[in-house]
């Protein structure tokens, strides 16, 4: 299978494998064989604006802060999904920053952090990752921003 444009050229290819499977397995066995070029066909997809990434289900990102955070975060995801926003609780235990890159890679629209000081106070850091501006509220009112 061959495309021109793009010029990627090959996306796949195939033929008689005899001799080698002979060579591997001691024995001569009838053999044929073909494979494709999953990252080529990727390439060209993207470059005649074939692919389109899906947006995410959830509008919200939720950060764990920490393992001490972690319980007030749950909660919180609870809180959205029970008030009816689509909401994606962070699972692992990567640092902030890693989170965030994750948040902006799949585009989420909002990500929410709750640290020592923002549990403390019940409040919550909401940052809109289309306009990078952030603010912090009272938890209990964040459903009616993130909504």
């Amino acid at each position: 299978l061959h495309v021109n444009e793009p010029k990627i050229g090959s996306l796949g290819g195939g033929g008689r494998y005899d001799k080698l499977i002979g060579q591997l397995g001691g024995r001569e066995v009838p053999a044929v064989g073909f494979s494709f070029g999953l990252e080529r066909i990727l390439i060209v997809l993207e470059e005649l604006n074939l692919l389109s990434l899906p947006q995410p289900a959830a509008k919200v990102f939720v950060t764990v802060f920490s393992e001490q955070t972690r319980g007030a975060s749950i909660r919180f995801a609870t809180a959205l999904r029970t008030a009816g926003i689509p909401t994606e609780l962070y699972l692992g235990t990567g640092k902030l920053k890693a989170q965030f890159k994750l948040a902006n890679a799949r585009k989420y629209p909002f990500l929410t952090v709750i640290g020592p000081d923002e549990m403390t106070g019940e409040t919550v850091m909401i940052k809109d990752l289309n306009t990078g501006s952030q603010q912090c509220l009272a938890q209990k009112n964040a459903a009616d921003i993130l909504g």
